[in-house]
């Protein structure tokens, strides 16, 4: 109804019923389409049903066995072609509708408005919210952030879309030839939600993620210090993954009011006292007696680290306020490759040695282990632990979407960037890594020459960082882990 009243259409209109699973399909379909667009080489696939629905249950959406329905719908409304072997192409009123709702929703463009909704509904199912609340939280996010538009003065073609639309999925729309996918979605379901609980379980044993000795230690000489600041606390804790993670999510999850941003911000509403025992009870990285389990989870920390360095050489370039919410985004990104490593270290080898024997990238080889990517386990965890919703953005793969200057935007798209470049710092580049680069660069809307520069920058940066903490550093190995695929 709002997006109707903005669109300056009656709300009885017939067959404008778009759902969230519905149109975060469509949306999906179209960015692949851009995507293929943008590639000389193709290296990035059209989605199947299988793969849509891999990507769907990783946006969040919850589905069921209705969802065979809605891809019969959406390609029986030509929002989307099915070809013979069955791969999905968006088609122009597909392209309309997406641009209708960007034109209503500018600053929630694509899925940022359908990850919106998926956090408001994440919130009544932990109770964090009453359904009443958030129901009049989204009518008056969605009439603050929408924008008036006349369809009379826009195209034909929007006005055309408005009346074609009609995505009510009836259950009866599935037929028996749909059984074989309706198993497929059971089964991924099943294993995604087994991983997810795996993990959780692995949460309640060993606590929280580990920390780096060395800024533990600096950590604790600071805070005893009566006159320590909350710029030097900050300091340490933004160089430390770990710390970042473990501190934003034992302050959010008390929350019940807006999600804390930023690490300067918890250390003041925590105060001296919690944040001293807070300190106290981090693990450091030295418990962890597996020699190759605790490699990885160092060049972590290290990749992590320099998508820090290169996100603030960029922001600083650019005259960016806020950098630290920035820098928060970028060293978080790999959270959900960190927890996996932490907490499922089986499964993260398996991935490991999947991806070498088959030459499967991360995302298809996490996804066949643990029926979920690495950064959708991050994703789900972050908003488990109440974390501010463009933290959780932070945490996608995006691909290449222009890096602005707003702070919606660069904390939505400079982490992955940011990661990205640190995957091409790792050695010799072959001819789809030179396209991945020059897109990405085009993305960041720089010179190559200054971007190699951050990157050179950054890589001195890490390797001080690493001879501080005595960590073996490992270029290509660095550069495995920082890579999204």
């Amino acid at each position: 109804n709002n997006t109707l009243d903005f669109i300056g259409v009656k709300n009885n209109v017939t067959g404008f019923n778009v759902g969230i699973s519905s149109l975060c399909c469509v949306i999906l379909i179209k960015e692949r389409e851009d995507l293929l667009a943008s590639y000389a080489n193709n290296f990035i696939e059209r989605y199947t049903s299988e793969s849509l629905l891999d990507e769907l249950i990783d946006t969040g959406v919850k589905v069921n066995d209705g969802f065979a329905a809605i891809l019969q719908q959406i390609e029986q409304e030509e929002l989307v072609s099915v070809d013979e072997k069955d791969s999905y192409h968006s088609k122009n009123m597909s392209s309309i509708l997406v641009q209708l709702f960007d034109l209503v929703y500018p600053t929630m463009k694509g899925l940022l408005l359908i990850a919106y909704f998926i956090q408001t509904v994440e919130e009544v199912y932990s109770e964090r919210k009453s359904l009443q609340e958030a129901v009049n939280q989204v009518n008056q996010v969605l009439k603050s952030q929408g924008v008036a538009i006349d369809l009379k003065q826009l195209s034909k073609k929007y006005r055309t879309c408005v009346n074609q639309l009609s995505l009510q999925i009836p259950q009866s729309n599935i037929n028996d030839t749909n059984n074989a996918f309706i198993s497929v979605l059971s089964k991924r379901s099943i294993q995604r939600e087994k991983t997810l609980r795996f993990i959780y379980n692995k949460m309640q044993e060993q606590g929280g993620l580990p920390v780096l000795s060395l800024n533990n230690k600096y950590l604790n000489q600071i805070i005893n210090k009566i006159a320590s600041s909350t710029s030097d606390l900050s300091e340490i804790i933004l160089s430390d993954v770990g710390m970042i993670s473990n501190i934003l999510k034992i302050v959010n999850q008390k929350r019940k009011s807006k999600s804390v941003l930023t690490v300067s911000h918890a250390i003041m509403l925590l105060g001296h006292e919690q944040l001293h025992k807070i300190i106290k009870d981090f693990k450091s990285i030295d418990i962890v007696t597996d020699a190759d389990q605790k490699k990885e989870l160092e060049m972590i920390f290290l990749s992590s680290y320099m998508g820090k360095t290169i996100t603030e050489n960029f922001a600083k370039k650019k005259e960016v306020k806020d950098i630290e919410e920035v820098i928060i985004g970028s060293m978080l990104h790999n959270l959900g490759q960190m927890i996996v490593l932490y907490y499922h270290p089986e499964a993260y080898f398996k991935i490991k040695k999947l991806m070498k024997q088959r030459k499967k990238n991360k995302r298809k080889a996490s996804r066949e282990i643990l029926g979920i990517t690495y950064d959708n386990i991050g994703i789900h965890f972050a908003r488990q632990w109440n974390f501010h919703f463009l933290t959780i953005e932070s945490l996608r793969v995006c691909y290449f979407n222009r890096v602005g200057k707003t702070k919606e935007n660069l904390m939505i798209n400079l982490p992955f960037c940011s990661n990205e470049l640190c995957a091409f710092s790792g050695g010799v580049l072959d001819g789809m890594h030179k396209i991945r680069l020059k897109e990405l660069i085009n993305s960041l809307n720089m010179f190559s020459k200054d971007i190699l520069s951050f990157i050179e920058q950054s890589w001195v940066d890490v390797t001080f960082f690493s001879k501080k903490h005595n960590i073996e550093i490992n270029r290509r190995l660095l550069a495995q882990i920082s890579a999204t695929g």
